[in-house]
């Protein structure tokens, strides 16, 4: 794993495929307490789905706010891309290989 000397965080994931490396600079980071540090070490122990629902949780109490208007707005552009490829407009990749293409674009 890449590490700068100005990064103070540095977080890995690794699957079969590809490893995903993000380093954050200093002025960024914030130190958690020796208490914190053992809570996530705890978390990281429980099982991937309750990680994973921990996790939301966490990210959505950082922005609590919603918008109001992002679920019509994304529905309405669910039927706009639909009605685009039903006419021929736009074409269909499988999905497997966009996800190789952007894992591809990440190394």
């Amino acid at each position: 794993m890449k590490k700068s000397i100005e990064s103070c965080l540095s977080i890995s994931t690794h699957n079969a495929d590809s490893v995903i490396d993000v380093s954050f600079p200093e002025q960024y980071c914030i130190r958690m307490s020796s208490r914190n540090r053992n809570l996530e070490e705890q978390v990281k122990k429980l099982p991937l789905k309750d990680r994973a629902r921990l996790a939301l949780s966490l990210i959505e109490s950082l922005d609590p706010g919603t918008d109001e208007d992002a679920e019509g707005l994304w529905l309405d552009e669910a039927e706009k891309r639909l009605k685009a490829y039903d006419a021929g407009k736009t074409e269909s990749h499988p999905v497997n290989d966009v996800i190789a293409e952007i894992q591809s674009g990440l190394k």
